[in-house]
């Protein structure tokens, strides 16, 4: 079977206590059809989300599926979000710094199991963390971020799933596929091989699992 497949093929994988990457930076890159297929399959429970932000007004299934049937997130910004608010205050959800959060998924997908950095020494963010004095300046240890289904959006995909993504929306959705088993990318636009520039190409095909087509 190729790679193009209905939103309900592609989720199939999914099972409970799944960690799944989602990627978008706000809504630019957010993939609403996939996230709303997995929303209406309501016997998936206990998942875990990563993704940037949380927020009630633009996604909306995002924020259903952390109200209802999630164990825990992590994020780097969740205003407004009602779900995030509820996570936090039970405990279950972990801010961090973008830039952190860019390289904890990174350090991911290259094997990484976890880095040294400055950024969040002598804040919140530190705490519980294993902290390390180098040539003088204080850092804090951050683990890597690894998952078992990402799901991105790009603008044009082909059939073998390597994949153009534009502007900000690869902020870190181009970074999710490495560091998961499974990934399913939402492609505004499906193409034939060879109809992308290779020199264009923002995640290769050989990380990508399943291709749904918005709109399809």
């Amino acid at each position: 079977m190729g790679k193009l497949m209905s939103v309900l093929e592609a989720i199939e994988p999914i099972k409970d206590g799944d960690t799944i990457l989602v990627g978008g930076f706000g809504p630019m890159g957010y993939p609403g059809r996939v996230m709303r297929a997995i929303l209406k399959q309501t016997e998936l429970k206990d998942l875990f989300f990563v993704a940037n932000a949380a927020n009630q007004n633009y996604l909306v299934a995002l924020e259903k599926l952390l109200l209802t049937r999630a164990r825990g997130m992590i994020a780097t910004f969740t205003r407004p979000s009602a779900a995030a608010e509820k996570l936090y205050k039970e405990g279950k959800l972990e801010i961090i710094p973008q830039g952190t959060f860019s390289e904890r998924i990174r350090a991911g997908g290259a094997g990484i199991p976890a880095f040294f950095t400055p950024v969040g020494f002598g804040t919140a963010v530190e705490e519980g963390k294993i902290k390390m004095t180098i040539d003088g300046r204080e850092y804090i240890m951050e683990k890597a971020i690894k998952g078992d289904v990402a799901i991105i959006k790009a603008s044009k995909v082909d059939l073998e799933g390597n994949c153009f993504m534009s502007g900000c929306t690869k902020n870190f959705g181009a970074l999710m596929p490495a560091a998961a088993k499974y990934t399913i990318v939402e492609a505004e636009e499906v193409v034939k091989p060879g109809k992308i520039d290779p020199e264009l190409v923002t995640v290769p095909g050989i990380l990508i699992d399943a291709i749904v087509k918005v709109g399809a």
